[in-house]
């Protein structure tokens, strides 16, 4: 009994100091601005493609060139030849990633893989998006990954398990894995060869950079490139859904490429930009820790205060903690939840004599037990709480499902 008095004692203490500690800090101040117009000017001073008249030519050497039927092998070879010795080659390689044919896509998508420009992730991550063909998606993810983009591994090992793709996925991921410095023996099973690729996808979610990558040959920033995620960042701004949904695909598999726009972006008195780049960083995590002291000043505020705190459990910054911990119990319900969800991610073990509290509370609102549980299981694992709602059909299984996959992921 006096055991069991002490350890109440110790928790009881333990809940009280924190927030004590946290009540000492205060939010730096922010001031929103415009980023809007800045972003734009961004665009419209970035390289141009070349004129129609350009493009047409291009586009008639692509056709004799990667449109069989279209010309005689031997001027087909001419144009490819002269194609490819052309400084703006790859605008109309880019534009192929549209072409109606799926050969003329595989092609585009290959030639620029080979010419290693890395404006050319941006098309290139958007027709992963939209690829419905195997063999296109193949030279597309075989593309990203000459660029030094490891975002589409996942549909690197679909396609191992596809017939038709199958022998080359398995050499692409071969090549991969000796990159990363892993080298797989000739006795090798498939399964294992599955497991490493997921292994070395891991380290791109966890570094926005592919592993075993010298610094030195990362993909570099280029002046298209920052025109293009700043256009990526100016559509976030739109009404339309399709645009929107587009920008935030790219950015978030751009990887630690984008991040030095986003923190621009995140502070933009334009509340859809602001918005939404917040949630691209929530979705990038750790990547973009870089744009920590960005985000820290958005917790209290009134429209994206709840993301903010979602960001901050992603981006994986201790010092968060907190300041979090300060609003665990909000009277903004929606804050209060956030807060909950996203100390577990962060890893503030120091949150979980309140987290496991909250859990215990059965006055407590049902969200705020929920997401404290997720929390409190990435802290200290085990799902019973989660288990015991889902099977009793009293909360959004869907809700239930994704909270139950983050914790199983980690």
């Amino acid at each position: 009994m006096r055991f069991a008095l002490t350890i109440v004692l110790l928790l009881a203490a333990c809940s009280q100091a924190v927030p004590t500690e946290a009540k000492t800090r205060a939010l730096p101040k922010v001031k929103l601005v415009p980023r809007l117009k800045e972003l734009e000017a961004v665009v419209a001073s970035g390289p141009k493609a070349p004129s129609k008249k350009r493009m047409a030519e291009l586009r008639e050497l692509l056709e004799t060139a990667y449109v069989a039927g279209r010309a005689s092998q031997r001027f087909a070879k001419m144009a490819k030849s002269d194609l490819l010795e052309t400084e703006d080659a790859f605008w109309v390689f880019e534009d192929a990633l549209e072409h109606e044919n799926s050969l003329v896509r595989s092609n585009a998508a290959y030639e620029l893989g080979k010419l290693g420009r890395v404006a050319s992730l941006v098309p290139l991550i958007k027709r992963l998006k939209y690829e419905k063909d195997q063999q296109v998606l193949f030279w597309v993810v075989d593309a990203l990954v000459k660029l030094g983009n490891h975002s589409g591994l996942p549909e690197l090992l679909d396609l191992m398990h596809e017939p038709a793709t199958a022998q080359n996925a398995a050499g692409l991921a071969q090549t991969v894995l000796t990159t990363a410095g892993l080298r797989l023996d000739g006795q090798a099973t498939f399964g294992k060869l599955v497991r490493e690729i997921r292994a070395v996808h891991r380290y791109w979610l966890e570094h926005g950079n592919p592993e075993g990558v010298a610094q030195d040959k990362l993909p570099k920033p280029s002046p298209l490139l920052d025109a293009r995620i700043a256009s990526r960042l100016v559509d976030l701004q739109g009404f339309q859904l399709r645009p929107v949904d587009d920008s935030r695909f790219i950015l978030k598999r751009l990887g630690t490429l984008a991040v030095s726009r986003l923190a621009f972006a995140v502070q933009a008195s334009e509340n859809y930009l602001r918005q939404h780049s917040l949630e691209v960083l929530c979705d990038l995590g750790r990547p973009a820790a870089a744009t920590y002291e960005s985000v820290l000043p958005l917790l209290d505020d009134p429209l994206v205060g709840p993301r903010a705190a979602e960001a901050l459990g992603a981006l994986g910054n201790l010092d968060a903690a907190p300041y979090l911990l300060q609003r665990l119990d909000s009277p903004n319900l929606e804050l209060a939840v956030a807060v909950a969800g996203a100390l577990g991610p962060l890893g503030a073990k120091s949150a979980l004599p309140r987290l496991s509290a909250i859990v215990a509370d059965k006055s407590a609102e049902m969200d705020r037990r929920v997401y404290a549980a997720f929390s409190v299981a990435l802290l200290d694992p085990g799902t019973r709480f989660l288990e015991q709602l889902r099977r009793s059909g009293k909360y959004h299984l869907q809700t239930l499902d994704e909270l139950l996959d983050r914790i199983r992921e980690r």
